[in-house]
């Protein structure tokens, strides 16, 4: 449980900075926003990206933050900063052991994968990508997943000079897939082949199986359609299914522990076609139907912000209003 109101914190963080009065800038620049949340295997580690302003420079940049949930007696857990550089530091992926980090920077013009060991020394350099990738999951003791492009088109390559940039180009909007990445061998593969772009996935934690979400135009923050599609994938059987049709907005995939399914949560509108705005539910799929439940939350206002597995039960964020 301590690790779940350890989390708890951080999410609230941002709001119990300045309670009183109008906000001056400097407190706004100043403002600590936690990101990305992750525990290793165990549970017993916790590592997340914080936002800091560095005024000199002008910019924001993200560092990691450890913290150890294995204190005893009471004790606050031992929080920790692992990285001080002026370059942003994210998407921190404990590996299998729970003895190292993985994560990706904007050093060195951010497609490298970097490693750190917890018991002390600098980042050591994983792997130089061709192309930028973002979404590092792990997937098993030897492999990590990510999302990431496939490289320069012939029209890339043709117009390489020319620095236009064509608003909701949908002729050139090049797709993104999910990879591996074997840590040994260095070898990638790709795992989808979707025709546009994933945006948002999740693995489960034995690696059977896969969600993701499929955007399919560019344009689809702004009025909402195409529809995306969210495919469930059985890494071992080699096999995908497009599922949740007819739910707007689904989100938040959890799978768990047993994996057995995953829980998420989708938009409940007046206006699903255009994306309207309403209440946010929570729902669970099972492999074994193939269909989907709504969680009983007894809360007419539905979900806010983020919610938590906590072993066979749920800890989750209410809307009040």
């Amino acid at each position: 449980m301590k690790y779940i109101n350890l989390l708890l914190v951080l999410s609230l963080s941002i709001y119990t900075y300045s309670q009183e009065g109008k906000w001056t800038p400097e407190e706004i620049i100043h403002t600590v926003y936690v990101t990305n949340p992750k525990f290793s295997k165990d549970g017993q580690k916790v590592v997340w990206s914080q936002r800091k302003g560095l005024t000199k420079e002008d910019k924001f940049v993200n560092q990691l933050y450890l913290g150890r949930l294995d204190a005893t007696g009471g004790a606050k857990p031992r929080v920790v900063q692992l990285t001080r550089s002026k370059s942003s530091e994210s998407n921190p992926v404990f590996s299998e052991d729970g003895e190292s980090l993985y994560f990706l920077s904007t050093r060195e013009k951010g497609k490298k994968l970097w490693k750190l060991n917890l018991y002390g020394g600098e980042p050591e350099e994983i792997h130089s990508f061709e192309n930028k990738i973002s979404a590092v999951k792990r997937l098993d003791n030897t492999n990590l997943l990510f999302i990431g492009e496939e490289g320069k088109t012939l029209y890339d390559i043709t117009n390489e000079k020319d620095n236009t940039n064509i608003v909701e180009d949908t002729l050139h909007w090049n797709p993104r897939r999910i990879y591996t990445f074997n840590l040994k061998s260095k070898e990638i593969t790709r795992i989808t082949s979707n025709a546009y772009r994933i945006n948002n996935y999740a693995v489960s934690e034995n690696g059977q199986s896969l969600v993701y979400r499929e955007i399919r135009s560019p344009d689809y923050g702004v009025d909402g359609n195409p529809k995306p599609n969210y495919v469930l994938i059985d890494l071992k059987a080699n096999t995908s299914k497009k599922i949740l049709q007819g739910l707007q907005s689904p989100t938040g995939f959890k799978f768990t522990r047993e994996g057995k399914g995953f829980y998420f949560s989708a938009e409940t509108s007046s206006d699903p076609e255009w994306n309207g705005s309403g209440i946010r539910e929570l729902y669970y799929y099972t492999f074994a139907t193939g269909n989907y439940t709504k969680v009983p939350l007894e809360w007419e206002n539905g979900l806010a912000g983020e919610y938590f597995l906590n072993g066979n039960g749920l800890i989750v964020q209410l809307a009040n209003g």
